[in-house]
C-alpha cells in the first residue's frame, strides 16, 4: 500500500482509537433504584382481625356493649371499627386504617383501601386478607405500582414508577420484573426488551440520552452475545459483545466509511482482521490490543465473506 494508505492506517491506530474502543456506560441504575417494590403487604398482620399479634380492634358485631358504652369500650382499646353488609372500617392503634369489604370470616375481601402508619397506601382488590387482582400501591416517597397482584406479590402486567420519575411497564413474576418490559429512566435512558428476575436478560434495545442505540443480546444487565451499536455520528459496530465490550468477531464502520472486520478482545482489535479504506481497498492484517502488528497480504478488492457491513458506491 502506498503512503496514502499508510496514513489511513496510522489514523486507524491513533486518532480514531478511542472512538473505536470506547465502551459506552450503561447507567442501568438497577443497583440504585428499588426495581421491585415487593410490597409484601401481609394483611394478616396489618388489618387482621383473627388474633394477629399486635392487632387490637373491636367490631360492632362482636362488642357486647351498645350505644355510648360500646363507643367507650372501643375508645379504650384504641381502635374504631364498623361493619355493615360486608363493608367496614378498621382503625388500628398504630394509626393504620383499612376501609372496604370484608368476608364472613372477618377478612379483607373484595375492594378496599389500606393506609399504613408511614403513609404508604394500597387500594384495590383483596382476597382473604391478601392483595389479589388489580390494585395500586403508593409509597410515601411517591414511588408506586399499579397493576396485577397475587397473594400480596406483583404478578402479571403492571406499571411501576420510582420516586425520581423513572418508570417500568411490563410483566412481573413474584414481584420481580420478568418477561417483556420497558424502562424509561428520568435521565433519558430507555430499555425495551426481555427481563429475567429483575435483570435485563435476553434480547432488547437500549437507548442512551445522547442518542446511541444498542440492540441485541444481554446477560444479567450486560451487553453479551450478538448485537449492534450505533452512534449518532455514523459509527456502527455489529458483532460479538462480552460484558459490554466488543469481543469475538465483529465489524466496525467509521463515519467516513472505513471499516474493520475481524477479531476483537475486551473492546479492542485483537487477532486477524480486514481493513477497508474509503476507496474500497482491502488488506488483511494482524492486531494486538488495538494496535496493528503486521500486514499479512497485499491490497485487494472486497470479496464475499469478508464480513463488512456495507460497501460504498
Amino acid at each position: 500500500m502506498g503512503n496514502a494508505g499508510h496514513k489511513c492506517i496510522t489514523c486507524f491506530e491513533s486518532d480514531d482509537q478511542d472512538a473505536v474502543v470506547a465502551n459506552p456506560k450503561l447507567e442501568l441504575a438497577f443497583g440504585q433504584e428499588n426495581v421491585g417494590l415487593s410490597s409484601a403487604i401481609n394483611l394478616v398482620n396489618v388489618v387482621g382481625t383473627n388474633g394477629a399479634e399486635g392487632v387490637e380492634c373491636c367490631k360492632l358485631n362482636s362488642c357486647p356493649q351498645e350505644g355510648a358504652a360500646a363507643e367507650d369500650a372501643k375508645a379504650a382499646q384504641g381502635c374504631i371499627s364498623a361493619r355493615q353488609e360486608g363493608l367496614g372500617i378498621l382503625q388500628r392503634p398504630d394509626g393504620g386504617r383499612y376501609e372496604g369489604c370484608f368476608n364472613d370470616r372477618d377478612q379483607a375481601h373484595g375492594h378496599g383501601r389500606l393506609v399504613y402508619p408511614n403513609g404508604d397506601v394500597y387500594e384495590g382488590e383483596w382476597h382473604e386478607n391478601m392483595a389479589q387482582g388489580r390494585g395500586r400501591f403508593v409509597r410515601a416517597d411517591g414511588s408506586s405500582y399499579d397493576g396485577e397482584w397475587h397473594k400480596d406479590l406483583q404478578q402479571g402486567f403492571g406499571s411501576e414508577v420510582w420516586a425520581d420519575g423513572s418508570k417500568f411497564e411490563g410483566y412481573f413474576v413474584r414481584s420481580m420484573k420478568h418477561g417483556k418490559g420497558r424502562v424509561a429512566w428520568s435521565t433519558g435512558l430507555t430499555y425495551e426488551g426481555d427481563f429475567f428476575e429483575n435483570d435485563i436478560h435476553g434480547s432488547g434495545r437500549y437507548t442512551w440520552s445522547d442518542g446511541r442505540v444498542y440492540e441485541g443480546e444481554w446477560c444479567k444487565n450486560h451487553m453479551t452475545g450478538k448485537g449492534r451499536l450505533v452512534w449518532t455520528d455514523g459509527r456502527v459496530y455489529e458483532g460479538g459483545f462480552l460484558n459490554d465490550q466488543k469481543h469475538g468477531q465483529g465489524c466496525f464502520i467509521w463515519p467516513d466509511g472505513k471499516q474493520y472486520s475481524g477479531q476483537w478482545k475486551e473492546g479492542r482489535q485483537h487477532g486477524k482482521g480486514l481493513y477497508m479504506t474509503t476507496k474500497k481497498q482491502v488488506r488483511c492484517g494482524e492486531w494486538a490490543a488495538g494496535k496493528r502488528v503486521q500486514w499479512l497480504g497485499p491490497e485487494r478488492d472486497p470479496a464475499e465473506g469478508d464480513g463488512f457491513l456495507l460497501l460504498l458506491p
